[in-house]
């Protein structure tokens, strides 16, 4: 009996293994979720510069000149990784 507790509470559903595997995976979703909140706070911040009472323009004309496809022949596109 003692030997069934024992071998279970090693390497049962519940025991020593299952719990080191679910601090593995608890910590590589705590790295995933902090890489998650930096992109969300890079997107607020770009977001909170298209706020009604201060536009960034050269942000506003870069936007439309991306979505609506418009160049003047004179410019020159340069794209930055993002």
């Amino acid at each position: 009996m003692i030997a069934y507790f024992g071998y279970h509470g090693v390497h049962g559903e519940r025991g020593l293994r299952a719990h080191r595997n679910f601090n593995a995976e608890i910590a590589a979703l705590n790295t995933e979720l902090s890489g998650l909140e930096a992109e969300r706070k890079a997107l607020e911040a770009r977001v909170a510069r298209f706020a009604p009472n201060s536009v960034d323009k050269d942000l506003l004309d870069e936007e439309a000149r991306e979505s609506l496809g418009w160049l003047h022949p004179n410019d020159r596109v340069i794209p930055l990784s993002q």
